[in-house]
């Protein structure tokens, strides 16, 4: 092996070292921030379903109440936007509490929508009696749907404060890690800082004062034995031929 080929065998093995301690570091960090992402989407998500609930409740109401076309444009806006939402939190309720609870409201926000319609088809039909209990029953599920919306956004807080202690705790570990890898690259530097010029110097100095005596005109010392495979190897088999030779 060459003197080129250890050197950058060195330097490999400290940019690997520190390399994967950086890499460590950064994937928990990325990791923590897209957890965290995620969460306060589906936060703000839960929360405006709360609000869109409500204002297509205050809809409903003023328009039974006023019979005023503005109203009900209003109440079917915000109608068809919780239609379009539902089958999200379909899909990320699963993520935020166990099934069940996700099952639950995605059904309660299915049936706050058809008590809804119910209401406004009797409504407009002229059936006073049936409109208003539907009126009710809608009412109802849009308080209940308050509540547990604020349960789902308790639930998801606590487990984001759980996951993220373990994160710190984690990033705790990869901290000392990654001192203890800094620590352990500087003592493993030096050690092969050592190792590699005892190698490289010890063979110049001595050819150094072989060379040396023969300018003293003393030619016959021993031979320098070669401590290295590599070039100065040959540069000390080279060294020897030729003052044997004088």
């Amino acid at each position: 092996m060459n003197i080129r080929t250890k050197m950058l065998l060195c330097f490999t093995v400290f940019l690997l070292l520190l390399n994967g301690a950086v890499f460590l570091l950064y994937e928990t960090s990325e990791e923590m921030m897209s957890d965290y992402d995620h969460r306060m989407r589906r936060l703000l998500l839960l929360n405006e379903v709360s609000q869109r609930a409500n204002r297509m409740m205050e809809q409903l109401n003023a328009y039974v109440s006023e019979k005023e076309g503005r109203y009900a444009r209003a109440y079917e806006q915000e109608f068809r936007w919780l239609q379009q939402r539902r089958r999200q939190l379909g899909a990320i309720l699963p993520v935020l509490s166990d099934r069940l609870a996700a099952e639950n409201y995605e059904h309660m926000i299915e049936s706050l929508l058809e008590e809804a319609a119910l209401t406004v088809y009797h409504f407009q039909a002229g059936n006073i009696g049936l409109y208003s209990s539907h009126l009710h029953e809608t009412m109802n599920i849009a308080s209940f749907l308050q509540e547990e919306t604020l349960n789902l956004i308790d639930d998801e807080l606590t487990a984001y404060q759980r996951r993220y202690d373990e994160v710190e705790r984690r990033n705790r570990y990869f901290r000392y890690m990654g001192m203890g890898l800094f620590v352990t690259t500087l003592l493993l530097g030096a050690l092969l800082a050592v190792f590699f010029s005892g190698h490289l110097t010890k063979p110049i100095i001595l050819l150094s004062r072989a060379a040396r005596s023969i300018a003293d005109g003393r030619l016959d010392g021993p031979d320098i034995e070669p401590m290295t495979n590599d070039e100065l190897r040959l540069l000390t088999i080279t060294f020897n031929d030729m003052r044997r030779n004088y």
